[in-house]
């Protein structure tokens, strides 16, 4: 375990504390030889063979670390698309016309849409980053979409950059992880049809993928955010409230500098 590793798990940790997530943070990362993974103990077999989006639920809800191989992963959109198979030469398309697509052609524009992990590999590993396996490429985290925001609030705090983000659709276990490896970039997923059904995915939560490298950036923006008082659970002022006295309480002369002495939030401070 080297000091990046450490710093990563601590980073993870520290921000699994403050969003109180209810599942593990997971780092992922490509590995091209199997020979080159360290006979460490502690890898989870399974007794059938898994798509992607188990293997991601089972880890970050038991705290299962994995080695994902082509021997025991289904040949599915997730294993092909990180470069774990050889993508299917034909699409089959006319399976999936009249059940999440109207035609041939929209089967084949679903296809081409979908994000692609450059290169092959042996091995993806896929554990909790709390367990401190190895040293992770991109952090795949679930979240509610309070909790969500508050990640992409961290990462705008310095170096604003209006972030966007896109959606396959069905499928969708690719649009957070595979899109985050192929554009370096944050990237937001919402669980598909398939990853609620098959994936145990709950309802409400959201994927989010950044790069590991990121992390200390992340939470650099998010203690900034806690410091002034924007913590998560985010209350509900209600609908039905004066506005001007919540904003007088947010942005009224000297409140910003009492947040930050204090640590409290606009709503825990006299008006």
């Amino acid at each position: 375990m080297n000091q990046q590793e450490e710093d990563i798990a601590d980073l993870c940790a520290e921000l699994e504390s403050k969003l109180r997530l209810r599942t593990f943070p997971l780092g992922l990362k490509r590995v091209a030889m199997l020979s080159d993974v360290e006979p460490t103990e502690g890898w989870k077999e399974m007794d059938f063979v898994a798509d992607g989006c188990q293997y991601v639920t089972q880890a970050r809800t038991a705290g299962w670390a994995f080695k994902l191989t082509k021997d025991n992963i289904c040949p599915c959109a997730f294993a092909w698309a990180m470069g774990l198979v050889d993508e299917p030469a034909e699409c089959k398309a006319e399976t999936m016309v009249g059940t999440w697509f109207k035609t041939v052609d929209d089967v084949l524009k679903w296809r081409a849409g979908t994000p692609r992990v450059p290169g092959r590999i042996e091995a993806l590993l896929l554990a909790p980053v709390s367990r401190r396996m190895f040293e992770p490429e991109v952090i795949l985290l679930y979240g509610l979409p309070e909790q969500i925001i508050l990640v992409i609030n961290a990462i705008q705090w310095s170096g604003y950059e209006r972030l966007e983000f896109s959606s396959t659709g069905e499928s969708s276990c690719v649009d957070a992880p595979h899109q985050c490896y192929a554009s370096g970039k944050p990237s937001l997923g919402i669980p598909s049809y398939g990853e609620h059904w098959w994936g145990g995915a709950r309802g409400g939560e959201l994927a989010m993928a950044l790069p590991a490298s990121m992390m200390e950036e992340v939470m650099e923006g998010l203690r900034a955010l806690f410091q002034t008082g924007y913590h998560y659970p985010i209350p509900s002022t209600s609908a039905e409230c004066d506005e001007v006295v919540a904003m007088r309480k947010m942005y009224g002369p000297g409140k910003l500098e009492e947040r930050r002495r204090t640590g409290k939030s606009f709503w825990e401070l006299s008006r």
